[in-house]
């Protein structure tokens, strides 16, 4: 089982479309919300979603940045292999089953994704 982890801080525009991106992928997995003290109504959305959606969703009651909202879903994470996916749709979900394959093969215990350059080295 995989963890996804999205921080999220003044991301109304994307934090559904992403949340929703997430769900379609076919892999078991938790899906955790960390918002960062948004002031721009995504609050409201991800309040929103938890009513509908299976997510947990977390509130900073002040910004503390993103390492701080990492820092708080690792506490409920339960998954084997976590994946942190930003909210603003620059990571496209559909890559979560080649980022893993090395960790799943036993080539590497650590992924990090890069959106410039691409190299599939351990395929």
């Amino acid at each position: 089982m995989i963890t996804v982890i999205i921080p999220c801080y003044n991301e109304l525009k994307t934090i559904k479309t992403i949340v929703d991106k997430v769900h379609k992928i076919k892999l078991r997995k938790q899906i955790i919300v960390v918002d960062d003290f948004s002031t721009d109504g995504s609050k409201e959305v991800l309040k929103e979603l938890s009513n509908k959606e299976k997510i947990q969703i977390y509130f900073h009651d002040n910004n503390l940045g993103k390492g701080a909202a990492i820092h708080t879903a690792l506490k409920y994470t339960t998954g084997d292999i976590v994946i942190i996916q930003d909210a603003d749709l620059e990571y496209n979900p559909k890559d979560y089953k080649k980022l893993i394959l090395p960790i799943l093969k036993k080539k590497t215990s650590v992924v990090y994704g890069n959106r410039v350059k691409k190299n599939n080295r351990y395929n």
